[in-house]
């Protein structure tokens, strides 16, 4: 028996060649093996197929992201000029914090954003009773009240959660000078969150 390859190789299948009584037979038997694993698998595939159609959404939903943590960007030290220049080589740097909790579609917490070097500061949890910043959640998308502790007045916001990232943009501004940027990016600094110092009710800081 000779083993060749058929086609010279075109075809990529391997034939066997047996001469006898005068007549040649060739099998192709990677078809034959192939037609031979898709009987015996078809109610396996079947199966699997209908399992992946029936627990697809329901994993999809066990995965999906929230924005519980504490997110941060710390800014560098490009664009400073004396007398804060030094000192943010020195390593001190002005920072946008949010300390979140998601419950359901509600979505609370607080802020701290620092400006000059930490000169000016805006905390959250040092002004009225209640989370600075709340809201609803859609997808990986949320829109978010929030409230100067400094002045008391208030903006919104949109966070879209991307991977390890959260994207601000205010949509409505506080009316007064403040610090809270425009647009950021802020990067998961903790899961658990840096403000869960007391219960957070984010029905109730809705309702406020």
């Amino acid at each position: 028996m000779a083993v060749r390859q058929g086609d010279g190789g075109r075809s990529g299948g391997v034939t066997t060649s047996r001469r006898g009584a005068g007549s040649r037979f060739h099998v192709r038997l990677d078809s034959l093996k192939c037609l031979a694993e898709t009987m015996k698998n078809t109610k396996l595939l079947h199966a699997i197929v209908g399992f992946l159609c029936v627990a697809g959404p329901a994993i999809g939903q066990g995965t999906q992201s929230t924005f519980d943590g504490e997110w941060e960007i710390v800014y560098p030290c490009e664009g400073a000029t004396e007398p804060y220049l030094e000192r943010c080589q020195q390593g001190v740097r002005d920072v946008f914090n949010l300390s979140l909790i998601q419950q359901g579609r509600l979505v609370c917490g607080y802020h701290l954003v620092t400006g000059h070097l930490g000169n000016r500061v805006d905390e959250g949890d040092l002004g009225p009773p209640g989370p600075s910043v709340n809201g609803t959640v859609s997808g990986n998308v949320a829109v978010l009240n929030y409230r100067s502790a400094r002045t008391g007045e208030t903006g919104q916001a949109t966070l879209t959660r991307t991977g390890d990232t959260v994207v601000w943009h205010v949509s409505r501004p506080l009316p007064d000078d403040n610090w809270f940027p425009d647009d950021a990016v802020l990067r998961m600094k903790n899961p658990k969150g840096g403000y869960n110092r007391q219960p957070v009710n984010c029905e109730s800081a809705r309702n406020r």
